[in-house]
């Protein structure tokens, strides 16, 4: 029997007290199986997949209701609704809810199932008609599950708007990026700002700041580390240059010992770097950050402000190793940064101080838009999640 705390739950809207009711799946949806598509013409009705929208044909298998797609096959735990007229493939199914079910409320539901939990295979993951449909869960009122559903279509029409729009600030970065800075071969951008005229002039990077590789791995041994107390210093690694956080934090080793490696100090201003796997993600450590101790994984960098100010070093230094990725991946990831001796006499081009600045301060400020658009996508998901988990039961 259902304990009475489970019939409701957390957090519910104002006016509704009645206990929700157990039902399976099997009878609030009809759950229905994708087809083959290669038969069809080409058409403006969109067909999905397990990833989404892959290709339109000239024919529907549901004209005109809506429904929920779920994986049969490879991805089972992604479902999403489907506008009619829609086609799915046979790893698809697609789960028409019967007229007095709201199909943002289920689609709630779908979300909250555990569905890695019902995979029937032993290879790729699978999920049969069997296992939805005999799938149980807890079902309010008609006019609840309305309330419901469009308080998550909200918050899922909110999430899609700031993607897209951080999606178009990305695209426009890119296109400045390939425009307001000298293509290979020339020394002046396409774009420019007014006022502006004249070669840029040609630096190595060598010259434009020092660079510091971690010490080996060695120095820094487990075996050495130590809790973090008063007289410890904190150890930087590549998750604080792909977070662009300083605070992250694992290891510390002693005063002592870090004094051995005061050449792999890091102070607030130094930009680090990160060099293995995931390279060239930069983050300069903020007025706040407190010292520590490079590892092999990170770069420590201390540009010539004299030559370049940080903002626009930054880009530079970002669009050369794009560049160094690009030229030598040759189809496979690149795992490491350039060596210091083929890094430092790369060339690169500099503006004149003033132009720097406008460069800079144009980038700094689509930079923000970027992260204020991710910052609201995250705290909107984070709600989401937290509805997810206290509005059903």
């Amino acid at each position: 029997m259902i304990k009475e705390e489970k019939k409701r739950p957390a957090v519910r809207f104002k006016g509704f007290e009645d206990d929700w009711e157990q039902r399976k799946l099997s009878d609030i949806i009809d759950v229905c199986s994708g087809m083959d598509y290669k038969h069809l013409s080409d058409g403006h009705i969109p067909v999905y997949g397990t990833g989404g929208y892959m290709l339109s044909v000239n024919k529907a298998l549901s004209y005109d209701r809506d429904a929920i797609g779920i994986g049969r096959k490879g991805t089972i735990d992604k479902p999403y609704i489907l506008k009619a007229p829609f086609w799915t493939v046979d790893t698809l199914f697609y789960c028409i809810p019967r007229k007095e079910y709201c199909l943002e409320f289920l689609y709630g539901v779908f979300q909250c199932i555990n569905w890695k939990q019902k995979d029937e295979s032993t290879g790729v993951p699978s999920l049969s008609k069997v296992a939805i449909n005999g799938t149980s869960s807890m079902v309010p009122s008609a006019e609840e599950q309305q309330k419901i559903g469009t308080y998550f279509n909200t918050l899922d029409d909110l999430i899609t708007l700031h993607q897209r729009k951080l999606d178009q600030v990305k695209t426009m970065k890119k296109y400045f990026l390939q425009n307001m800075f000298p293509s290979e071969g020339e020394t002046v951008p396409k774009i420019r700002f007014k006022g502006f005229t004249g070669d840029w002039e040609q630096r190595k990077f060598g010259e434009i700041a020092d660079y510091k590789k971690g010490p080996f791995g060695s120095a820094l041994k487990k075996d050495l580390f130590v809790p973090e107390g008063s007289d410890t210093v904190k150890i930087y690694e590549q998750q604080n240059a792909i977070n662009k956080d300083w605070h992250l934090a694992r290891y510390f080793i002693t005063s002592e010992y870090a004094s051995r490696l005061s050449g792999f100090e890091t102070h607030a201003g130094d930009i680090i770097v990160s060099c293995a796997g995931t390279i060239g993600e930069i983050y300069e450590l903020p007025k706040d950050a407190e010292p520590g101790i490079i590892n092999q994984a990170l770069m420590r960098v201390r540009v010539n402000e004299t030559l370049v100010i940080k903002d626009l070093y930054k880009i530079l230094f970002a669009n050369m190793i794009g560049a160094f990725s690009e030229k030598m991946s040759n189809g496979s990831a690149i795992k490491n940064i350039p060596p210091f001796a083929d890094l430092k006499p790369m060339i690169t081009l500099i503006p004149s101080r003033d132009e720097q600045v406008c460069v800079a301060n144009f980038f700094v400020n689509l930079e923000a838009r970027i992260t204020l658009h991710q910052r609201k996508i995250d705290q909107l998901q984070t709600l989401k999640k937290f509805m997810l988990q206290n509005l059903f039961v």
